[in-house]
């Protein structure tokens, strides 16, 4: 294990800051920026208008990161198509992933998992709704684990892996971290 930290730009130019965290990490920064879509397309170089907006960035990836580390995925290239085409059952925020060469999709809808798990019954689909992983914007969202009938994961696997470890507490969502300013040193 490393420590990784993830670091957020916000604020105008003249009074820019710095939100950082620091997590526990399989990997270094730019393997996950090469592996993990999500980290590379938010840590774009963008600058963020307000500290909340950058702890909310940086939590995500933190929560990403500490999810893939957790559960072995990989990402897939397989995208939201493999659902059967474009639908609103439930899915929103989807990534997909690989494990032991099968496919993985989770979704983590607004409004609870009631509709994807829906539709996943509809189509022959597992589906195991785990809101404690979840990274988008808990506790807003609840992460769902999928997998199709035909090419799909074990889920049973993945969920005993998530089962050994710990999913970054939500409420460090307002507590952990620091924010650093070139022009006014270090505040909390």
């Amino acid at each position: 294990m490393t420590t990784l930290t993830i670091v957020a730009e916000f604020g105008p130019r003249r009074d820019r800051a710095l939100f950082m965290r620091q997590i526990s990490a399989r990997f270094a920064r730019l393997d996950y920026y090469d592996r993990l879509p999500r980290v590379r397309d938010f840590l774009s170089g963008r600058r963020l208008p307000t500290l909340d907006a950058a702890r909310a960035l940086v939590d995500t990836i933190a929560r990403t990161v500490r999810f893939a580390d957790a559960s072995g995925l990989e990402p897939a290239r397989e995208s939201r198509a493999c659902l059967g085409g474009l639908h609103d059952d439930g899915f929103d925020h989807v990534t997909t992933w690989t494990f032991d060469g099968g496919l993985v999709l989770c979704t983590e809808p607004y409004g609870g998992p009631d509709a994807a798990q829906s539709w996943c019954s509809d189509h022959g689909w597992s589906a195991r709704p785990l809101p404690a992983w979840s990274t988008w914007n808990p506790p807003n969202t609840t992460l769902i684990l999928t997998s199709p009938p035909d090419g799909g994961a074990l889920l049973d696997p993945i969920l005993s892996r998530l089962a050994a470890a710990e999913p970054l507490p939500i409420t460090d969502r307002c507590t952990a971290g620091e924010v650093r300013s070139p022009t006014r040193g270090t505040r909390l």
